[in-house]
C-alpha cells in the first residue's frame, strides 16, 4: 500500500514512529458474506500475533523476504539455474561415456559462452527493482518537514487476505479478487509524533581567512571568510570596534558549522589589527572570536 503523508504545520516537524494497515474496515465487510468465509479464516489466523487489527512493517522485514524469496522463483533465475544443472550433468557425463569426439568441446561450449551469453542477454533485475522499493518503504523514525509531504509504502504478505487462488487471479488482473476481499477498504494508519529542532547557542571556534598579505595593503579591497564552530545556522555576523572603512556581511546562507562572511575595506588595515567577530543566533545568544594577527598578512 503506498500512502502519502502530509505534514501541514508550519512551526513543527513530523516524527512517523510506526505505519502500519488497517483491516478494521475490511473485517468487517467481510463478516456476514459467505463468500468471504475462506479469507475471513486467512485473516483472523494472520491476527492472532498482530493486536488492534494493524499489521505493521516495522524494519521492513517483510519487504526483506520478498525479495530473497523473488530472487529464487523469477522465471529468467529458474532457467537459468537449469540450464547451469544441466551443463553441469553433461559435463559429468564426459568421463563415463563413449561419445563422439565433438561431445566434450560441445559440453565446454555449453558451458561457457552460451551461459555467460544467456546471464549477459537477460539480466537479473530482481535486485534492482527491490532496491527501488525500499526507496520508498517505510522505516521508523522517518521525518517529514514541516509543510512537506512524504510518500512512503506499507507492506503486508498477500497470504495474509488472499487464498492461493486469488493470489493467483490478483497477478493477472487485481480487481478480480475485489469482490472478497475487497482490498480498497484497506485503511493506512500513521502513529508519530511532532518535534522541533532544538539549537544551542552559536560557538565560534575559528576564523579562516585567505593567506593574502597583498589585499590589506589596498585602498579598498573585498575579502572572503568563513567561521568555523557549531550551532552557527542562521547565525549573524559583526565586527565588533571594526577599523576605519572595514565593514563584514553575510556570504550566503550559514550552516550549522559554518558562517561564511565578506570583508569590505575602503581603508587599509594597519598591522597588529585585531579582528573581533561577533556571532548572533536566532535566541540572541552571542559568541565572539577573534583574529589576533593581522600583520602576518603583510609583507614584511
Amino acid at each position: 500500500m503506498q500512502i502519502a503523508v502530509f505534514n501541514r504545520n508550519r512551526d513543527y516537524q513530523w516524527l512517523i514512529q510506526d505505519a502500519s494497515v488497517d483491516l478494521r474496515p475490511l473485517s468487517q465487510y467481510m463478516l456476514g458474506r459467505t463468500q468471504c468465509t475462506e479469507n475471513m479464516k486467512l485473516l483472523v489466523n494472520a491476527l492472532q500475533s498482530s493486536p488492534n487489527h494493524l499489521v505493521s512493517s516495522v524494519d521492513l522485514t517483510i519487504l526483506r523476504g520478498v525479495a530473497e524469496k523473488g530472487q529464487q522463483v523469477d522465471p529468467r533465475n529458474s532457467i537459468l539455474r537449469g540450464l547451469t544443472a544441466a551443463g553441469v550433468i553433461a559435463a559429468g557425463l564426459i568421463g563415463v561415456t563413449t561419445f563422439g569426439p565433438s561431445y566434450a568441446p560441445a559440453v565446454a561450449a555449453f558451458n561457457g559462452p552460451f551461459l555467460s551469453a544467456y546471464q549477459v542477454a537477460l539480466p537479473d533485475y530482481t535486485v534492482n527493482q527491490m532496491n527501488r522499493l525500499n526507496d520508498s518503504a517505510y522505516l521508523a523514525n522517518t521525518l517529514v518537514g514541516t509543510q512537506h509531504a512524504k510518500v512512503i509504502a506499507i507492506f503486508i504478505p498477500r497470504s495474509y487476505l488472499l487464498t492461493k487462488d486469488q493470489q493467483k487471479a490478483y497477478y493477472k488482473d487485481p480487481e478480480s479478487v475485489y469482490a472478497c476481499p475487497d482490498l480498497r477498504l484497506l485503511g493506512a494508519n500513521v502513529d508519530g509524533n511532532f518535534i522541533s529542532n532544538v539549537t544551542g547557542a552559536p560557538i565560534a571556534m575559528s576564523v579562516n581567512i585567505p593567506n593574502d598579505s597583498s589585499q590589506f595593503q589596498k585602498n579598498t579591497f573585498t575579502i572572503n571568510g568563513t567561521i568555523i564552530g557549531n550551532f552557527l545556522a542562521k547565525a549573524t555576523v559583526d565586527l565588533v570596534a571594526p577599523p576605519p572603512g572595514l565593514s563584514v556581511k553575510l556570504d550566503g546562507t550559514p550552516t550549522d558549522s559554518a558562517v561564511k562572511f565578506i570583508l569590505t575595506g575602503s581603508k587599509p588595515v594597519m598591522p597588529q589589527t585585531v579582528l573581533d567577530f561577533a556571532v548572533k543566533g536566532p535566541s540572541g545568544d552571542t559568541t565572539h572570536v577573534t583574529v589576533t594577527e593581522v600583520s602576518h598578512w603583510f609583507d614584511q
